[in-house]
């Protein structure tokens, strides 16, 4: 996925280890924090990431899958699509300003959601192999069920619905890429 992505250019500075439990999140004003016209909707609360210790070059798609298999909730996941229509339509919107490469080249062109989505799969491949092959060597539901009340357990070591989702969803991605 990494090598294909230096052959387009399509890479970028990814968190590494992007999970509900390193994103703080700030207070949400209220109209009763701070003087306001009644038009005026609350803020979004203001987040931050922590935690930039797995930090480097890489895909983008790799933080997307790691947030969602280890921190989205069910309803999210058994509908996942939309989200990730949506994820992706703010990225380009966003990765659009500026659009030039190194060189300055106005060309540049953003993958399409086909692109992004196939990476994301691949991505998903990339983070089972992490999870089966090391989070979940020798584990067992009742070790899991002793988590499920730690925020920085991520939600396929602390839920079995998340567990039978996550090896579904990988199953299917996996038929799918035809591996």
């Amino acid at each position: 996925l990494l090598r294909r992505r230096e052959e387009d250019g399509h890479r970028s500075i990814i968190h590494g280890d992007f999970k509900a439990a390193n994103i703080f999140f700030g207070r949400r004003e209220t109209a009763s924090d701070t003087p306001r016209s009644t038009a005026d909707a609350p803020s979004a609360a203001p987040a931050a990431m922590i935690d930039f210790q797995w930090s480097g070059v890489g895909v983008p798609e790799t933080d997307v899958a790691y947030l969602l298999l280890s921190s989205a909730a069910m309803p999210v996941l058994d509908d996942v699509e939309p989200f990730l229509r949506g994820y992706y339509e703010e990225f380009v919107v966003h990765a659009g300003r500026g659009n030039a490469d190194s060189a300055g080249d106005e060309s540049y062109a953003l993958p399409s959601y086909d692109q992004f989505l196939r990476d994301f799969k691949l991505a998903v491949v990339d983070y089972a192999r992490v999870v089966v092959g090391y989070q979940w060597q020798g584990a067992k539901a009742t070790w899991m069920s002793t988590r499920k009340d730690e925020l920085g357990a991520c939600t396929h070591n602390r839920s079995l619905p998340h567990v039978k989702w996550f090896i579904r969803y990988v199953n299917d991605v996996l038929t799918e890429l035809g591996a």
